[in-house]
């Protein structure tokens, strides 16, 4: 077969496969089912058909393939038929012509394959074969005509009784069908008629670009405006004239130098030169035609990027609502004459109206904004604007079969849009609870085009931003001022307390006796360190290693009894009972990524990474019910314990939860605790690894700073207190697992033992 014979077949075949994909996602729609067999009809079949017309070497199959092609093309007019009455809405042809249709079809069916009326010589020759076409073909050509002006006609009754996007579905289905006339009726209809075959091949090749924009016109609802393609087309016509006359004068000047020079490689010269010019051309040019040319050819023009640009640098600096509402205004007035909108800030939770403002738009009620964001929330909708258009197209046709509560639903949003004069809804969200509505209100019902759809969202999404920024600082503004009075209250509490205070340092006094051999040691160590620094000082055998070794020792001793004090308070009032917890719902994620913090210049000096894996899944907060401030004591330890017994690698934290628990996973790579010990963690003073390296290769003895033991007795303390569980996984070389979980917070209402003590002494835990 020849190479372009077989070219005809391949093109004919790819012609089908943007209706059988569509058709593949909705099979319920006789539109895309018509399509997929006018698109296997007028591709592949009729360009195997053409191709083996052309390579027949005898009388019987060039007659043979020439029959199917005209039995093909009869059943392209069938088709266009059927497609006409299913789209864009189905629509009933009258009878007569109806059976005029089929009744002059089958009779041309009949004498095309029985009679030589139709085909009356097939003619053999290289140029691809040829035939001499009788008094039926005329009559196909006839019947043909006929069915496009019934199709016509339909188009005319039907075209005021569409909507706005079935009408844009019209449009595009009359491109179609004009487009590929301009080429196949010439080359597949007229010059066969006298006898000139060559060129019946074109009409597969002009199927496809009426099958993809007729697949176009009805998988869409939303569409290319015409100032796009407007502003496509002279941004092309502009950069050929610019590169052609660049070219021109390139050719002119090679002509002018080779008539009066002789330079060698001028051809070479000439191609680099004509290359750099038409670059340098299409740079220079370009911001010119998008400025000027098509800033006065376009009807409506208006640039995306410019758009957003001066959006978002009058809205960056702007904390008035107001104000930045004017600006919302005035942007949708002056790129797309948009005079009617408003914008509207719901409170989901107390469903009241945050903000609203209104522009050539009567105020809505609070009653029917809820009722848009129900519907909204309820529907397929939720991601995508709420276009009055587009609603009425999908109840029109039941797209997606829906249900009737679904279609109650929507007719009361077309009813809502319709009564208010609205063309479209686009929706922002600041936080979970507040929801922002921007109203678009078109003159006439105007259709939205793709590229104003995406405008109005790139310009939504940055109001978005605005509007929370200026709710932010609103919000501040407010908790300094509340702030302030709180302040002022507590201040003449804190001067009736002073008496408690004094009590209260009484208190720490007596509590010396409780520390007793947990703090001589450290300070023993700071005694005996300087003790050797005085010593070796006056023998003058005081190296600078040794002091640094001695300070270094003193710093260490210092910090632990610091932290000694610190955990002996804790300990001392959880094993008194006096602990008393504020439950409540606290966001275990919140705590997690506040106790990372705290640590992270720990884990840096340190060069130990952390990892907090946590779930995307943004419905989840892992709520649980605790005391804040004790929940926090609990990461802070584990996670600082983690750091503290790891020397290199990570420290990773995961969280989980079932119906009853949040459980946290904090994970090191340290070297681990042998199983022996894990039943003894949390005992009050109990330590792995009481002492600092190897006992007998040491001469000096000393307890590891660091820790007593009580930090994690606190922790098993509170936990427990609280009606968690703590568990340790750990494995000597490779790292150790401490395991938390908390109760899952459920709606539990604070009973009186979670209420918080106004008296600060007590909730301390300290006698007054």
């Amino acid at each position: 077969m020849r190479i372009e014979n077989l070219l005809i077949i391949v093109t004919g075949c790819l012609s089908v496969i943007v209706p059988i994909f569509l058709f593949s996602r909705n099979r319920k729609s006789s539109s895309y089912l018509i399509l997929v067999i006018l698109a296997i009809i007028t591709g592949p079949l009729w360009a195997i058909s053409i191709a083996l017309f052309r390579e027949a070497t005898d009388t019987v199959r060039a007659l043979f393939w020439n029959r199917m092609i005209y039995v093909i093309a009869i059943l392209i007019g069938f088709s266009f038929f059927y497609f006409i009455k299913a789209f864009p809405k189905k629509k009933e042809i009258g009878v007569l012509p109806t059976l005029l249709v089929h009744i002059v079809g089958l009779i041309l069916l009949v004498i095309l394959l029985f009679t030589d009326y139709f085909i009356e010589k097939i003619i053999l020759n290289d140029a691809g074969n040829s035939v001499q076409l009788g008094g039926g073909y005329v009559l196909w050509l006839i019947w043909m005509l006929s069915i496009f002006g019934i199709g016509i006609i339909s188009i005319i009754n039907e075209f005021s009784k569409l909507g706005d996007v079935e009408r844009n579905q019209l449009r595009y289905f009359v491109i179609a069908i004009i487009i590929p006339s301009i080429g196949v009726v010439p080359t597949n209809a007229v010059l066969p008629l006298f006898g000139e075959y060559r060129y019946i091949w074109i009409g597969p090749l002009l199927m496809i670009p009426m099958n993809l924009i007729i697949a176009y016109g009805i998988s869409r609802t939303r569409f290319i405006g015409a100032g796009v393609v407007q502003k496509t087309v002279v941004r092309f016509l502009a950069l050929v004239i610019n590169v052609s006359f660049i070219h021109f004068l390139l050719s002119f000047l090679k002509s002018f130098i080779q008539e009066h020079t002789s330079l060698a490689h001028l051809d070479i010269i000439f191609v680099f030169g004509e290359i750099t010019f038409i670059v340098l051309g299409i740079m220079l040019s370009y911001g010119w035609i998008n400025r000027v040319l098509v800033r006065a050819v376009v009807r409506r023009y208006y640039n995306e990027v410019e758009v957003r640009d001066q959006f978002i640098r009058s809205t960056s600096s702007e904390l008035d609502l107001d104000k930045i509402s004017t600006v919302v205004f005035s942007t949708l007035y002056t790129s797309m004459n948009i005079s009617r909108a408003g914008l509207v800030m719901l409170d989901n939770r107390n469903d009241e109206v945050v903000y609203q403002r209104f522009k050539n738009i009567v105020d809505l009620s609070l009653g029917d904004l809820k009722e848009m964001y129900y519907f909204w929330e309820a529907s397929s909708f939720k991601d995508e604007p709420l276009l009055l258009n587009e609603l009425e197209y999908v109840l029109g046709n039941q797209i997606g079969q829906l249900s009737s509560k679904e279609s109650e639903r929507i007719q009361k949003a077309i009813k809502f849009l319709n009564d208010n004069r609205i063309s479209g809804i686009f929706s922002f969200t600041h936080r979970d609870s507040l929801t922002g509505f921007l109203l678009i209100g078109m003159e006439n019902k105007l259709y939205f085009h793709s590229e104003d759809v995406d405008l109005l969202e790139l310009l939504v999404n940055n109001v978005g931003v605005a509007i929370s920024r200026a709710l932010l600082y609103q919000e501040v503004r407010n908790f300094n001022e509340t702030l302030q009075a709180k302040v002022d209250e507590q201040t003449h509490t804190l001067r009736d307390k002073v008496d408690e205070l004094e009590k209260a340092q009484q208190r720490e006094r007596d509590m010396l006796d409780i520390l007793g051999h947990e703090l001589r040691t450290p300070l023993s160590i700071i005694r005996n360190a300087f003790g050797l620094i005085e010593m070796k000082g006056k023998d003058n055998k005081l190296s600078t290693k040794d002091l640094q070794t001695y300070i270094e020792k003193g710093k260490e001793a210092t910090e632990r009894e610091i932290e000694i004090v610190e955990n002996m308070l804790r300990a001392t009032k959880l094993s008194s009972g006096q602990v008393m917890l504020n439950y409540e719902s606290v966001g275990m994620v919140d705590v997690i990524e506040e106790s990372i913090e705290s640590q992270r210049e720990k884990a840096q000096e340190k060069g130990i990474k952390m990892f907090f894996n946590k779930s995307k899944d943004k419905k989840v907060t892992f709520n649980v019910y605790a005391d804040r401030t004790a929940t926090q004591e609990v990461t802070d330890n584990l996670l600082d314990n983690a750091i503290k017994y790891t020397e290199k690698g990570s420290v990773t934290i995961d969280i989980g939860h079932n119906n009853d628990f949040v459980t946290v996973h904090v994970k090191d790579t340290g070297k681990g605790i042998p199983a022996e010990e894990i039943d003894n963690l949390g005992q009050k003073f109990y330590r792995v690894d009481q002492y600092l390296g190897d006992q007998e290769e040491r001469k000096l003895k000393m307890v590891r700073p660091g820790g007593t033991g009580i930090g994690l007795y606190v922790v098993y303390g509170l936990i427990k207190q609280m009606k968690g569980k703590i568990w340790v996984d750990s494995k000597v070389g490779e790292g150790s697992t401490f395991h938390f979980s908390l109760p899952i917070y459920k709606g539990q209402k604070v009973d009186d033992s979670g209420k918080k003590e106004a008296n600060v002494f007590k909730r301390l835990g300290l006698k007054e």
